[in-house]
């Protein structure tokens, strides 16, 4: 990924002591998240960061599928929950994907690294997709009848109602 790396030099970097945790900070608009006081929670730790509707509009609306299966598992989220919380009646936001491809290339990253599309795709087809198929992505390596997804066991918590030491 030595394109998405080259883009995150001028964010900041902070590295956890006695982990090899390390934190980006971007700005909200690099993340496509609108940067509302409704949109931010805070940790158990007390750390700020988006919504989960918010971040998973954010990664549906930027067309990121990788991250978006990465939330779907860790959360459980199905389908039912994004009908309930997300906004699937958009379409993806291309104009933001412009916007990336056009920083991609001054930052002179050959294109073969950047893989943002400006066809636009209808949010609620991808949500479908993705939330429909989280048991097929679990793999021969877990069971399927203890695990409800490659992340979460049947019946664990949120995570997020979990404070974790971060050492």
């Amino acid at each position: 990924m030595r394109g998405r790396t080259i883009l995150l030099r001028p964010f900041p970097r902070f590295k956890a002591t006695k982990s090899n945790d390390f934190w980006v900070l971007v700005t909200a608009s690099f993340a496509h998240i609108p940067c509302e006081p409704d949109n931010i929670e805070k940790s158990k730790g007390g750390l700020p960061y988006p919504s989960l509707a918010t971040y998973a509009q954010s990664l549906l609306e930027t067309q990121n599928d990788v991250d978006l299966e990465d939330l779907i598992d860790g959360m459980n989220l199905s389908e039912e929950w994004g009908e309930q919380h997300l906004d699937l009646d958009k379409n993806t936001d291309v104009q933001w994907a412009r916007r990336q491809i056009a920083v991609y290339e001054e930052a002179g990253i050959d294109e073969m690294f950047v893989f943002l599309d400006t066809e636009p795709r209808k949010t609620r087809v991808d949500w479908q997709r993705l939330s429909r198929n989280k048991e097929a992505r679990i793999g021969i390596k877990k069971s399927a009848a203890r695990y409800a997804t490659r992340f979460r066991k049947h019946g664990s918590k949120d995570p997020r109602s979990v404070r974790r030491s971060l050492i």
